[in-house]
């Protein structure tokens, strides 16, 4: 039996063995229920939702920095970006490094290596010279096992 909450109920149903003892035994019965879980995995999810078909940059846990449009996305955060491109951006100190543009096209993203997604403020991506930008490089976000 399911009460209000969709939780499953259990009865108690007494049986009698063959030596007439009597016995308690538990039955349920298990009802296809689903209800949204309040959980940061769906959380994340439905921020995701208000990015689908806009452009987008995404930091990874290496450090890596990619743009491009949603595409979609699962239920664990694994994305599809069209029109991908991948910077590398280097820093103050690397005379010799120019900034470099990697189109990748469709490009299919693992949930548990994305740290960041944001959408682009078209304006502000206008004002940025690309090839001339230096920054610091990000520290690692993964833990070494030892």
């Amino acid at each position: 039996m399911i009460n209000k909450c969709g939780r499953e109920k259990f009865e108690e149903i007494e049986k009698v063995s063959p030596k007439q003892k009597k016995i308690k035994t538990k039955t349920h019965s298990i009802k296809n229920y689903h209800q949204p879980l309040n959980t940061h995995t769906s959380v994340i999810m439905s921020e995701l939702s208000s990015f689908l078909k806009k452009k987008v940059h995404v930091i990874t846990s290496d450090a890596r920095f990619f743009e491009g449009i949603l595409e979609g996305y699962d239920k664990s955060t694994n994305i599809i970006l069209s029109n991908c491109i991948e910077r590398i951006i280097y820093s103050k100190d690397d005379e010799e490094g120019e900034n470099q543009e990697i189109p990748l096209g469709v490009y299919i993203m693992r949930g548990n290596e994305i740290v960041c997604v944001g959408e682009i403020d078209d304006e502000l991506y206008k004002s940025i010279n690309w090839e001339t930008l230096k920054g610091h490089a990000l520290k690692s976000t993964k833990n070494p096992l030892k």
